[in-house]
């Protein structure tokens, strides 16, 4: 049966939510977001994009089944003859032998019993409550649900977490995926979507413990398309920095909950050759003396667009916040767009905010200088594109 990710939205509201609650989490979560599903309005503001359009119509195979199985806990999945540390795939976690080096566990639940998935989930599911109509989505398809626990206390490390395609022709993946660093802890982790076939459609959520650092590393390389919804909540003394680098059709929500005395900074590295890209980056301030920077670049070629919304919101209790969002994008050639919005919403005194975008054509002096040292137009404009988008 081949329907679009629209119409699949259609029939989950047709069947209802026991159909639905193939797991004792799943079950929570409708709960909470199902009454929340709602047609989608192209014409606000975050939904506007051609490049959400055009994933969210893609035709698309996704399998209605009711799959029941008893609930299992493990930390292990495949060997290590594997490079990856992790893989993820329809909502489950699998990691090799290796994670216990992180002092990493998995904990996944796929039936009916309420383990510890479902108990942690009830947790932490009112984080879904802020999810776009993609996350929740995600949320009420996803095959399964993983929560990942990391404990490094005594030195950085570095977790590898990759995508894993589905059997057979061009389908919908779709998942939600839990990640929490524990207190006081140091983690590197490099999340890749690399040579997909697969639509990839993921709900993530990132807790991030107190005085923990998370250097997370997103990038999208030979994708066939993903929509992204990612909450992330930082307790206070943590610190988070993010590292995008995308190319291929994508449309990434990024929500972020900082408490008082934090870091957070946000590079963001977009190349929009082939396709366009839509990118929409919040900032919760919650805390006092808290810091974060956001930076986002783009280079755009041929008829493909790309727009950047990016807020900072700070609380009545935030006093003491310092922050700075920075887009800047290049228009490779005459038919490229960009569209750039930046929100700042103050709510105290005693701050500092800042706010820049640009949206500029290639310098033709620079690429007649490039031409000048041997290089052919094309060479020259590429080296001028890859030099703007390193952060």
């Amino acid at each position: 049966m081949n329907n679009s990710c629209e119409s699949l939205l259609e029939i989950i509201k047709e069947i209802g939510e026991p159909e639905w609650s193939i797991n004792a989490t799943k079950s929570n979560i409708n709960k909470k977001v199902f009454d929340k599903l709602q047609q989608i309005n192209y014409k606000q503001e975050d939904y506007s994009s051609a490049i959400f359009k055009s994933l969210w119509t893609k035709e698309v195979y996704f399998p209605l089944t009711n799959n029941k199985v008893k609930s299992t806990i493990f930390s292990n999945g495949f060997n290590d003859e594997h490079p990856e540390n992790v893989l993820f795939k329809n909502g489950q976690l699998e990691g090799n032998y290796e994670l216990k080096d992180f002092g990493g566990h998995i904990w996944h639940d796929t039936g009916e019993a309420y383990g510890n998935v479902y108990d942690y989930y009830t947790k932490v599911s009112e984080l879904l409550e802020d999810s776009t109509v993609p996350g929740m989505l995600a949320s009420l398809l996803t095959g399964g649900t993983s929560v990942l626990m990391l404990n490094s206390w005594n030195h950085t490390n570095t977790l590898n977490i990759k995508n894993a395609d589905t059997e057979g022709d061009s389908s919908l993946n779709t998942g939600c995926y839990i990640v929490h660093v524990k207190d006081k802890s140091s983690i590197i982790i490099n999340e890749k979507i690399e040579n997909s076939k697969d639509l990839y459609l993921n709900k993530w959520i990132y807790i991030v413990g107190y005085d923990s650092h998370l250097e997370l590393t997103r990038e999208v390389v030979g994708g066939n398309g993903l929509i992204d919804d990612v909450t992330i909540i930082q307790y206070p003394g943590s610190k988070l920095t993010i590292n995008t680098y995308d190319k291929d059709p994508q449309w990434r929500y990024l929500n972020i909950t900082a408490y008082q005395n934090t870091d957070t900074t946000i590079n963001g590295s977009v190349l929009c050759k082939n396709s366009s890209s839509s990118h929409n980056v919040i900032v919760n301030h919650k805390g006092n003396n808290s810091t974060s920077t956001i930076k986002y670049h783009s280079a755009i070629y041929n008829d493909n667009v790309t727009d950047f919304i990016g807020s900072i919101n700070v609380n009545k209790k935030a006093v003491g916040t310092n922050s700075s969002m920075i887009n800047k994008n290049l228009l490779m050639d005459k038919t490229s767009k960009a569209k750039s919005i930046p929100k700042l919403s103050i709510n105290t005194k005693e701050i500092q905010c800042t706010h820049g975008c640009t949206i500029s054509n290639v310098d033709q002096d620079d690429i007649y200088y490039l031409e000048t040292l041997g290089m052919s137009k094309a060479s020259a404009r590429r080296i001028i594109a890859d030099g703007h988008i390193q952060i």
